[in-house]
């Protein structure tokens, strides 16, 4: 709000400045114009950087068709591990896969931090049949997981797609 009455205090002082040639005014009047086009940019910039509706996308793969699919692999905390508090939304960035199974992959959150993902190998055969369908790079979805271990070993617990 401070920057546009700035704005408009240089906006009309650079209007009520009389049409006078003299190098001084001149001076002035470009250095004010300067500054306004200084002002415009910050403005610009303060409102791209506080939107919340700008996510980090660098190196996020193209999105692919969406389909909604919610897919819970595990229910109960394992022993040594404790649930995440929050939700992780994110896009998959790569998918490791070993004997046409996904074994790993890396996800993207919304503020570009990436982070690998293993696949339990507890997992049923109707569960390993939509991994194909989730894990696609692009995809936007949103994941619960447990960590475990002293190392944080992130372990998935919940996975759906969300529409981009």
């Amino acid at each position: 709000m401070r920057n546009y009455i700035l704005l408009s205090i240089l906006f009309f002082l650079l209007v009520s400045c009389n049409n006078t040639n003299s190098d001084k005014d001149r001076q002035e009047i470009d250095s004010l114009k300067t500054e306004i086009k200084l002002l415009k940019a910050k403005i610009k910039a303060d409102s791209v950087l506080n939107s919340k509706d700008n996510e980090y996308l660098y190196g996020v793969p193209p999105a692919p068709p969406y389909r909604e699919i919610k897919l819970t692999l595990e229910t109960q905390i394992l022993e040594g591990c404790t649930r995440t508090p929050k939700t992780i939304i994110g896009y998959i960035i790569s998918v490791y896969k070993t004997e046409n199974e996904p074994n790993n992959f890396i996800l993207q959150d919304e503020y570009g931090v990436q982070e690998q993902f293993d696949l339990d190998g507890g997992m049923s055969e109707a569960q390993k049949s939509w991994l194909p369908h989730l894990l696609i790079p692009g995809n936007k979805v949103k994941i619960i997981v447990q960590r475990c271990g002293s190392g944080g070993i992130p372990i998935l617990m919940y996975i759906e797609s969300i529409k981009r």
